[in-house]
């Protein structure tokens, strides 16, 4: 029996060894040399990818408008009465004062929701509180219409205060205790029995008017 034996590369051409080639250990060689993944803890001196900022978000506190990403506009609170027209809020138009400048007042239909006693009618519709020097007239000699007045008056007994200039008048209140002489106060008159009636004197105190008397 004749054996040929075919040598690799004696004289003949031969394919390179495939990935397979070297057998079982070479293949667990390679494996063992590749690359792991990374599982994000790296040696103690990596450094950290670089992540994008995320945005500033709106804050809360603004109380103006500002510029730039983030930012959120706020729009500034309303005039209350008494404060300077600029947006009055609700239930309040802005009115010339006289010296002062124009400020918000409240709106009204009567005398009696306006501490100074006067609800002054205005020129574009409805009407607001205004200065007492702005609704008061002296009382007439025939006696008290609905109205508000400007009356000088000084105490003349328990809640009883007189008239001193002008129409002849008393002035009966209720748990009053004011001690005035000469004393420029006014007079809100919404009829007898209204309960809208009372007088404000120079102090600001406000009493409670029971009824206007006729004098000698």
């Amino acid at each position: 029996m004749v054996v040929v034996l075919a040598l690799a590369g004696c004289g003949g051409h031969t394919d390179p060894p495939g990935p397979g080639a070297g057998g079982a250990d070479s293949g667990m060689a390679d494996a063992e040399q590749a690359p792991t993944a990374d599982t994000g803890a790296g040696p103690p001196d990596a450094q950290a990818p670089d992540v994008a900022p995320l945005p500033d978000a709106p804050r809360a506190d603004a109380g103006v408008a500002l510029d730039g990403p983030g930012k959120m506009d706020v729009a500034p609170a309303c005039a209350q009465a008494g404060e300077a027209c600029g947006r009055c809020c609700a239930g309040t138009t802005c009115v010339n004062f006289p010296s002062v400048g124009d400020l918000c007042a409240a709106n009204c239909t009567t005398g009696a929701e306006c501490q100074s006693g006067c609800c002054a009618k205005l020129q574009g519709g409805g009407s607001a509180c205004y200065l007492a020097s702005g609704c008061s007239t002296t009382p007439p000699a025939g006696g008290l219409t609905v109205g508000t007045y400007k009356v000088t008056v000084s105490r003349d007994s328990s809640d009883l205060y007189k008239v001193v200039v002008g129409a002849k008048l008393f002035i009966k209140t209720q748990f009053c205790f004011e001690f005035v002489y000469f004393d420029d106060a006014t007079l809100v008159w919404g009829g007898k029995f209204s309960p809208d009636n009372r007088i404000t004197f120079s102090t600001k105190q406000s009493c409670t008017v029971v009824d206007v008397l006729a004098g000698q």
